[in-house]
């Protein structure tokens, strides 16, 4: 055992009050301290009812079960409700900071709750007066920075569907994405810097734009430099239109409350037997996700600023924008993680005051292996939860957590996938952590199978394969252009019928927790991250 939680840790967490208030208000409770992961799965319509509630969803509930159907093919959540993702991420107002967006140049940008409503009104009023509209997509070449979260909140306002990569991907592998998608309004940087090198990007953007049809407007966003328009106009960019153009006009925010399963954001698969596959994921699903993932597992909520090392094209850059569901204000890096070396996130947790850090497992890793000592480099006193997430995640790394960044944070090694849209596996803060090891998430049934699908058994150092095997809220809604849903079932469903293969192994450990192993079929990234991570 690495840590346990103190008295107070465990009595402040948002979990024990989830807890209570189950117990107050609905009359359950649980006797041993896996109890509530236990109700979570044996009930799973009473407790994600109670997350919706717990949580003070906007929203309208509507009258039947939070879920009808048991199976993973025929699970639906929430029938008649109506909600929106975006209404709920700016529900608190206030000069406070909302985003605090770092680049790697050192450029800051601290943008409040007021203001991030307004900008995000003179956005959805731009998209609106392109023609913008429930279900159209919403295409972007952002980097990880205010803008990017602006476009997205306001796509999703709309009613929109949201999809982004980011501009080091290159122009081939974007225009793979964006095709089949035929999005109506393209944005871009005019480009961006890595490890100290200066991108343009215009030319690229222009290029991109050129080889999707139907594009009622490309927004150019001033990155570089403040000649961006007149660089992309000299580019022959397509209807062409500026970032500033788009914020023009001032109108109050409309809300589109929306059908619970109603398309959020595509997030383009791993590509690991050929081109990335754009999975659509749903308002409602991924709201209650990552309110769950966020509020009881990392205990964000309004005193809290959360930062995660991400870009815009990874599942876990939208469940740092998902911060802003919690009240937290979100810390968002452009930039390379070793650049001047790997202090650097260190250092800038302790700038801007970061509480809760969320980084790749392949990143701690590295940090491990180079004799980092974070806390002798900054100061991370105000530090509360440490995150990694992918696999696989090693005892040695998550002692070097404890021996070198701070023996009081709490640690939880995360897995799961953007395909599946939320994590399968997460430590709760109110738990022991154990070296290399973390519980299933709360509302998440999991298994480890041998290739039989039975019940993994052998040696402690034996691993099977990870299994999903009940339905999640958010779970793919479906791939886009592939409305029979051939490829899903192919990678997903085929390999043991009615459960879905994470494509991770892992163990079961004495604790009931799992150990996750390597991926089946990894992908890596030029930073050694998997893609889709």
């Amino acid at each position: 055992m690495l840590w346990e939680p103190s008295a107070q840790r465990v009595a402040e967490a948002s979990v024990t009050r989830f807890q209570e208030w189950l117990a107050q208000d609905h009359g359950v409770s649980f006797a041993e301290r896996t109890g509530l992961a236990r109700w979570s799965v044996t009930q799973p319509g009473l407790f994600w009812d109670a997350v919706w509630e717990f949580c003070a969803v906007e929203g309208d509930r509507g009258d039947g079960p939070a879920l009808t159907g048991t199976g993973l093919a025929d699970a639906r959540w929430f029938a008649s409700a109506r909600v929106n993702y975006a209404e709920n991420a700016l529900s608190r107002r206030g000069p406070a900071p909302a985003i605090i967006a770092v680049r790697e140049d050192g450029v800051t940008t601290i943008v409040s709750w007021d203001e991030l409503r307004r900008q995000v009104a003179r956005a959805a009023t731009g998209l609106r007066r392109l023609g913008v509209g429930p279900g159209d997509r919403v295409a972007a070449v952002l980097p990880s920075g205010a803008q990017a979260v602006v476009a997205m909140l306001a796509s999703a306002s709309l009613g929109a569907v949201w999809a982004c990569c980011p501009p080091e991907l290159g122009l081939a592998d974007i225009a793979d994405r964006f095709a089949p998608i035929t999005p109506k309004v393209l944005i871009g940087v005019d480009g961006y810097t890595r490890e100290g090198e200066v991108f343009d990007s215009a030319q690229s953007l222009a290029d991109l734009a050129r080889r999707l049809p139907n594009l009622a407007a490309t927004v150019v966003v001033p990155y570089l430099a403040a000649d961006a328009l007149t660089r992309a106009a000299q580019a022959r960019t397509p209807a062409l239109t500026s970032w500033d153009d788009l914020l023009a006009v001032a109108e109050d925010l409309v809300w589109a409350r929306l059908p619970f399963d109603a398309p959020l954001w595509i997030q383009f698969s791993s590509p690991d037997t050929g081109v990335a596959k754009p999975v659509v994921h749903g308002h409602g699903g991924i709201l209650l996700e990552h309110l769950k993932s966020l509020v009881l597992h990392l205990d964000l909520g309004p005193d809290d600023r959360f930062c995660w090392l991400a870009t815009t094209g990874e599942a876990m850059w939208n469940l740092l924008v998902s911060g802003l569901l919690t009240g937290s204000a979100i810390v968002l890096y452009d930039g390379s993680p070793a650049r001047p070396d790997l202090s650097i996130l260190w250092r800038l947790a302790e700038a801007v005051e970061v509480t809760c850090l969320g980084l790749p497992a392949s990143f701690v890793e590295t940090c491990h292996g180079s004799g980092l000592v974070p806390a002798s480099v900054a100061d991370l006193s105000l530090l509360r939860t440490v995150a990694a997430f992918g696999s696989p995640f090693t005892p040695d790394a998550a002692a070097w957590v404890y021996e070198t960044v701070s023996p009081s944070v709490a640690f939880s090694a995360m897995s799961g996938g953007g395909d599946l849209g939320a994590p399968t596996i997460a430590a709760l803060p109110t738990a022991p952590v154990r070296a290399g090891e973390a519980g299933a998430a709360l509302g998440c049934a999991v298994a480890v199978v041998d290739p039989a699908g039975y019940p993994a058994r052998g040696p402690a150092d034996v691993y099977g394969e990870l299994v999903v095997t009940m339905p999640m809220p958010a779970m793919p809604l479906f791939v886009w252009g592939d409305p029979a849903g051939s490829w899903l079932f192919q990678t997903r469903l085929a390999r043991f019928p009615g459960w879905w293969s994470q494509n991770e192994y892992a163990r079961p450990t004495p604790s009931g927790a799992f150990a996750v192993g390597d991926v089946l079929y990894p992908t890596l990234l030029p930073s050694g991250v998997r893609a889709g991570y």
